[in-house]
Formats: C-alpha cells, sequence, structure tokens
C-alpha cells in the first residue's frame, strides 16, 4: 500500500484546476485525511468493507466536503460521476486494491471476485465511460502490481499468482496524458493531462 501523504496535491491543483478529489479505497482514511489538507470543494470516497466504512463516516463527519460511499467501486464511480459537473476537473487516487487487507479484514489472497480484489481496469475503463478525462489527474497506487519496476517496497506475496494480465497504461492515456513512474513504496503511476 502505498501512501497519498507522499504527494504534494498543490501541484495538481494549481497547475491542473484540479477541483474535485475522488478516491477509491477509503480504508482507515489516510488518503482522505491528506487530501482534505487542500483546497478542493469536494471530496468523494469510496470503501466496499462496511466497518471500514463506518469508522470513516465518523472520523470525516465535521468535514462538509467529504461524501463516503459504502459500495463496490465501480459502483460508486458510477454515482459520483453522473451526478457532478462535466467542467470539474478531477484528482482520482485510485487505490481500491484488496478491500480491507491492509487493515485485518481479509487477507492478499482471499479467494474473492478479480474484480472486488484488483478493480483498477474497471475503475478506468468506468471513468473512461462517463467522463471525457482530457483535463483530469490520476495518482494509481500499486503499480508493482502490474509492471515491472526497482520499486522501494516489494510485496511479501506472489502477484504472478492473483494478477493474470497487466494494464497497458499508455494505450489507455497516451492520447491525452502524460506518463509518469514514481518507484516509492510499491509504485505510483502519475497521469496528467497534456
Amino acid at each position: 500500500m502505498g501512501e497519498l501523504f507522499i504527494h504534494n496535491l498543490n501541484t495538481y491543483i494549481e497547475k491542473y484546476k484540479c477541483n474535485t478529489f475522488i478516491e477509491t479505497g477509503t480504508g482507515i482514511g489516510t488518503g482522505l485525511e491528506h487530501a482534505c489538507k487542500y483546497s478542493f470543494n469536494k471530496l468523494y470516497s469510496i470503501e466496499i468493507i462496511k466497518e471500514l466504512y463506518d469508522k470513516c463516516i465518523i472520523k470525516f463527519k465535521t468535514d462538509a466536503r467529504c461524501e463516503i460511499l459504502n459500495m463496490h467501486s465501480l459502483n460508486g464511480l458510477t454515482h459520483i460521476l453522473q451526478n457532478i459537473s462535466k467542467d470539474d476537473r478531477i484528482l482520482f487516487w485510485l487505490d481500491a486494491h484488496f478491500p480491507g487487507a491492509d487493515f485485518k479484514y481479509g487477507t492478499y489472497e482471499d479467494n474473492i471476485d478479480i474484480d472486488i480484489k484488483l478493480p483498477l481496469e474497471a475503475e478506468i475503463k468506468t471513468i473512461k465511460q462517463y467522463r471525457d478525462i482530457k483535463n483530469d489527474v490520476f495518482i494509481i497506487d500499486d503499480l508493482q502490481l502490474y509492471e515491472n519496476g526497482d520499486f522501494q517496497f516489494k510485496y511479501c506475496f506472489d502477484k504472478n499468482k492473483l494478477v493474470n494480465k497487466a494494464i497497458d497504461f499508455n494505450s489507455e492515456f497516451n492520447s491525452t496524458h502524460n506518463i509518469v513512474r514514481d518507484y516509492r513504496h510499491q509504485g505510483f503511476i502519475i497521469i496528467t493531462p497534456l
């Protein structure tokens, strides 16, 4: 699990005019807590594990900008993207891998549906279905699940047993975005408008 707090979000807010934050995988709220320190007009977070959602509802109840949804990330993204302005510029933090595993609500090798365990490819397709993404920024966690590289922290399990194909980030984003790989933690891919 990488941490959003190692990223200075002002870089994206100022350069790309991001005014909305959308996160998949709330966890214990570390990413959302970091994003709340910035000037986003609205912050959305989606968490599938009810116990984690319940804790975060309490944790963020005093910040009226925050909306936390208890649902699968694909359903949450669909709900949010159907209800926000097309003019909003979004910073997406996609980190819904292995729901609950970092917090002892499951394990990395649970025998659960691959679309729940590793929803990233479907999340990207859902976002692109509902939005023209050319002005949006994406920070995606856990790059080492999809690519090899000299990552700072290595997973303690055999990722090849869990991931049956790589995501071609270049074909998904190359025509509209710059793509940078960051090998800190388990790796990030940072995707910014051209």
